[in-house]
């Protein structure tokens, strides 16, 4: 999901109607980038997206252009792009600007609502590579043991009769996880929606 990157860049200036660099930084931002990741990632969306905005100097840092659009929200109005704008936020002010934290939360909620999740389910939603993939679950399962197993017949991972799901419930707290669980599913699938559509947005840009 490192697209979703670029669409903070609209999120700032259509919401805030400026962005600086210290913005992405990791005690600023909930997208935290290093100082020269932020550069790139700025020099690649005024090379893929040039009439979005423009640099008023460092005091001011980028400002709307006169025909800024914020392309990468969705949304045919601007009360529509600042909703998906500030739903963005919200998600990442939950996790912390951590996808580590919203890929365990989100295998906890397929464990949750379906009885358990595949990994490709897992490598497809975030875009990872097997070695990836395996690696954060190897991660996932030191950090909490006693939680999923692998059924080698089902080709599933499923819960543990210890189940507790430690990532839901401390982003939620213990009450109603199901029904939390149901929410980062939701919100995990509007990332990816975001993501995919930029990605499109990149390669017509091209």
């Amino acid at each position: 999901m490192r697209n979703l990157r670029f669409v903070f860049v609209d999120t700032l200036l259509l919401i805030k109607g400026e962005l600086h660099r210290k913005d992405f930084t990791p005690d600023k931002m909930i997208y935290p980038l290093s100082t020269a990741q932020c550069t790139r990632m700025l020099k690649d969306y005024l090379s893929l997206f040039p009439n979005q905005t423009r640099y008023a100097g460092p005091e001011l840092g980028y400002l709307p252009s006169s025909t800024f659009s914020a392309p990468l929200l969705p949304g045919d109005t601007r009360q529509e792009k600042t909703a998906a704008g500030e739903k963005l936020t919200h998600i990442f002010k939950k996790i912390n600007g951590n996808l580590k934290v919203l890929k365990a939360a989100y295998l906890e909620s397929l464990i949750l609502v379906k009885g358990g999740f595949r990994p490709p389910e897992l490598s497809e939603t975030f875009n990872l590579s097997k070695p990836q993939l395996t690696r954060d679950l190897m991660v996932y399962r030191k950090e909490h043991p006693n939680q999923t197993v692998y059924d080698h017949s089902a080709r599933q991972y499923i819960r543990l009769d210890g189940f507790t799901g430690p990532v839901l419930s401390q982003l939620y707290g213990e009450k109603n996880l199901a029904d939390k669980a149901v929410d980062v599913i939701q919100d995990t699938s509007f990332l990816r929606m975001l993501d995919e559509r930029t990605e499109e947005m990149i390669i017509n840009a091209l």
